[in-house]
């Protein structure tokens, strides 16, 4: 058994012996590794040569521990031989294993400068026809051995055998377990063990986790969600026939870009001012052939057909609709105007308000709900004063039951709410002065049915 390619293909050119009788070859030489093999021991191995990797593990203590109990099984019971070449430290893992499994028990380390490098030992045993249920003797045997090295006899040729391989037909088919890729990622749980939180997720969830807003993305945002990775390792269908699912990885990269040039009075070049620019970078992979192409940076369709030539505009202009749907389901949002199953029926105030400042109202109270500042920014003239008022009025003394009645019934914990009693208003002087309209006392009476309002003014400054 061979992992890596190189190692694997010299071995399998070296190992060409054929058996004539089976007419198939004497040597099996598999590019696998030993957790992934099928075994069927029939009677068994009459031999195991097992020199494993030297390693820590968080399961077995040691991986050479691992690897002995994984290949144990390969051997003909009451007959196979294991030879088993470990740093001696590593016999402690297995010390109870190899007194329960094997008999016959001998150790010897290596000789020199040898044993100096690597520490290494090599203990030869006879696999049990049966397994002991505790051998306290030889467990204390090799726990000593592991301990101390130098009470083990150092390794030579000796002047007869010390075991004969026995059985009287060993045979052992090995074959290569099928790999369930999906299986495996989806059962996958990086740092499982880990104290820190979230890390308990699956892949999937890792790759491009789902984020919750206040409203439903739009069009405009898909570029700030390719850059920021929330749409990586999610599968991109076309809108169209012609063109292959792909995946999409996106990634925002700042350049340094010359502004200004500073020159002394003779003319001479000094420095210059640098400013760092943001630049979109997108690269595709197609699911049909998997090659990757880096899609050039365009705000404008260009009308290529072929994904390799797509700039980011043919991009959003062939997979709009993924991207949307994707969008939708990575980004889902509180409060969805769209969807009427999200609308809360509000306190009637003195102020009707548009149907879209309806929509911000609620997002405005499910954030508060939820234990969020809600922030409301919007263009000059378009009601941020009547939604903010508004939401300060639905969350009245006696108003509060009935949003917290509706709110409840989408589901909301409205522990959180608390009567709104006084208000601070911060707005500029145009707004207060009764001489002006008294714009600020009208908007408070419309929006949360109340008249008083009192006015602080800054001396000197004419400030609200």
């Amino acid at each position: 058994m061979e992992l890596e390619k190189q190692r694997f293909r010299a071995a399998k050119q070296r190992f060409t012996s054929w058996d004539q009788a089976r007419n198939q070859p004497w040597d099996l030489v598999l590019e696998a590794d030993a957790f992934h093999l099928g075994f069927k021991p029939n009677d068994g191995a009459s031999v195991l040569f097992l020199n494993p990797p030297y390693d820590t593990d968080p399961v077995h203590g040691r991986l050479e521990h691992r690897f002995l109990e994984r290949l144990t099984q390969c051997l003909s019971p009451g007959h196979g031989l294991l030879i088993f070449l470990v740093p001696h430290y590593a016999l402690q893992a297995s010390a109870s294993f190899l007194a329960c499994n094997f008999t016959d028990l001998r150790a010897w380390r290596f000789p020199g400068e040898d044993f100096a490098t690597f520490k290494q030992c090599v203990l030869v045993a006879r696999r049990r026809a049966s397994v002991l249920a505790d051998n306290d003797v030889d467990r204390s045997r090799i726990l000593r051995w592991a301990a101390s090295p130098e009470t083990l006899p150092e390794l030579q040729t000796l002047a007869s055998p010390v075991f004969t391989v026995t059985g009287q037909h060993p045979g052992l088919d090995i074959e290569k377990l099928a790999l369930d890729v999906q299986g495996l990622v989806a059962g996958f749980r990086p740092w499982a063990s880990s104290p820190v939180f979230g890390t308990q997720r699956s892949v999937h969830e890792l790759i491009g986790p789902r984020y919750e807003l206040a409203m439903p993305p739009r069009p405009a945002h898909i570029a700030l969600a390719l850059a920021a990775g929330m749409l990586n390792g999610k599968r991109l269908l076309p809108n169209r026939a012609g063109l292959p699912p792909i995946l999409v990885k996106g990634s925002l990269r700042r350049d340094f870009v010359v502004v200004d040039e500073k020159f002394n009075q003779h003319g001479e070049f000094t420095g210059s001012v640098q400013v760092q620019r943001p630049k979109l970078t997108l690269n595709a992979l197609r699911l049909d052939t998997l090659k990757f192409h880096a899609l050039r940076p365009g705000s404008h369709p260009s009308g290529a057909t072929d994904l390799a030539d797509f700039n980011s505009a043919d991009l959003v202009e062939n997979y709009g609709d993924s991207l949307a749907r994707l969008m939708r389901d990575q980004l889902p949002a509180i409060h969805d105007p769209s969807n009427a199953d999200h609308d809360l029926t509000l306190p009637t105030l003195g102020r009707r308000p548009f149907t879209i400042q309806r929509h911000l109202i609620s997002t405005g109270l499910k954030l508060i709900a939820l234990g969020e500042n809600p922030v409301v920014t919007a263009e000059v003239g378009t009601g941020k004063s009547t939604v903010a008022l508004s939401i300060a009025g639905c969350l009245a003394p006696e108003h509060l039951a009935q949003t917290a009645s509706e709110l409840r019934l989408k589901g909301f914990d409205v522990s959180r709410l608390r009567p709104v009693r006084r208000t601070l208003i911060v707005c500029p002087p145009l707004c207060a002065a009764p001489h002006k309209g008294g714009y600020a006392e009208y908007l408070v009476m419309q929006s949360c049915g109340r008249l008083r309002l009192g006015i602080w003014a800054a001396p000197d400054r004419n400030c609200a």
